[in-house]
């Protein structure tokens, strides 16, 4: 079946040069630059730093495609937060639900892309429950803002279709991560195992992205590579990041953990891009961190997104286990009770996406209201 549906798109594609089919797919990736997610407020940040912010038309498409960049996978957005319980899986559940929800039902707008998500869950934080209570969650409050109403099966319905086009991993180590990659476009065309068939592949979510780096560093320690030899397995996940990203049109979304501020000021070597351009001083009101993954993961990411609970909360290093796992548990529920902003790393954009994000708000807000999530 899967090579008679390869025969048939192989025949339509004959006739068409490689260029050709570049340009479309850039074309494809340009006109939902400024909806990539669906959360406008994002959207509209996105376009500006991506350099997409120009709708295509008949009268300019050889000019856009000329100023985008020469490559074919979609976006990298890498989110990132210094503390814990700061919105971070939340987006990831709340992106999951928009892939997989339809646009309307019963005429009522779900904001939904009726496509499928991959989940690649590194430190077991994702929880399908707490997707499901967000999915139902978000249903209502879309009929909730209309007279249509929807009864209890129909939201049973919508939830589980939703949750059947949502594709979780759960890798043990970096190496698994990369395996699980590799083998991922072989399970999404294997048409027999799961239901999304008939769906494209929207998103690929990654949440805990430096879930296996300091073991993998610490294991390297004392062997003949020595710590390079952890980089190998981050150069591979980022290539068949990339070729997944490539053969189905799909963005990326990362989660990962800040932990070193970057606190150079302009006119520094630290703060300058890499044809030594000045750029920006990071506010410390609003910090932007350094990456303390390898530097193959750091050029793979185009736009960084920083989350900050509006009251952090950290263990010290002197709490018990016992004490450390009732904190974790009230961060859990202060996340579903704060508002968490966010903003854009302009570090690392092109200088015209410096200039066009210049007199525009580069910040957004969060509220998790319980089962809740809204964005402003």
């Amino acid at each position: 079946m899967v090579g008679g549906i390869g025969a048939q798109l192989l025949a339509e594609t004959t006739n068409l040069e490689f260029g050709e089919l570049c340009v479309g797919l850039q074309k494809d990736m340009m006109h939902s630059a400024g909806r990539l997610l669906h959360v406008p407020k994002i959207d509209r940040i996105l376009s500006l730093a991506l350099d997409f912010s120009t709708p295509i038309s008949a009268h300019n498409t050889t000019q856009q495609v000329a100023q985008s960049p020469s490559r074919l996978w979609g976006p990298v957005i890498e989110i990132t937060s210094m503390n814990t319980a700061s919105g971070k899986t939340h987006i990831v559940y709340y992106l999951s639900a928009l892939c997989t929800l339809p646009a309307y039902h019963h005429g009522v707008s779900l904001s939904g892309k009726s496509s499928a998500v991959l989940v690649f869950d590194t430190d077991g934080r994702f929880d399908v429950h707490r997707l499901r209570a967000i999915l139902r969650s978000h249903i209502l409050h879309c009929f909730e803002a209309g007279p249509m109403r929807i009864s209890a099966q129909e939201l049973d319905n919508i939830t589980q279709s939703a949750l059947d086009h949502v594709h979780i991993f759960r890798p043990q180590s970096s190496r698994s991560m990369v395996e699980m990659l590799k083998g991922t476009a072989t399970y999404l065309l294997n048409l027999g195992i799961h239901k999304s068939s008939q769906r494209r592949l929207d998103a690929i979510l990654v949440d805990g992205m430096s879930a296996f780096y300091w073991q993998d560093r610490f294991n390297w320690v004392g062997t003949e590579k020595g710590v390079t030899g952890s980089l190998e397995n981050y150069d591979l996940i980022v290539h068949y990041l990339r070729a997944l990203s490539t053969s189905f049109g799909a963005f990326i979304v990362s989660t990962n953990w800040g932990l070193h501020i970057n606190d150079a000021v302009p006119d520094s070597p630290e703060a300058r891009n890499t044809v030594g351009t000045p750029i920006t001083a990071v506010s410390p009101a609003s910090p932007a961190f350094r990456s303390h993954l390898p530097s193959c993961w750091a050029k793979f990411v185009d736009v960084k997104l920083i989350l900050e609970r509006s009251a952090p909360t950290t263990n010290r290093r002197e709490v018990s286990t016992g004490k450390g796992m009732q904190k974790r548990n009230a961060t859990q529920l202060a996340t579903k009770q704060h508002e968490i902003c966010g903003w854009v790393d302009i570090r690392g954009l092109s200088i015209r996406a410096q200039v066009l994000l210049k007199d525009e708000s580069t910040t957004f807000h969060m509220k998790i209201d319980g089962d809740r999530i809204e964005f402003e």
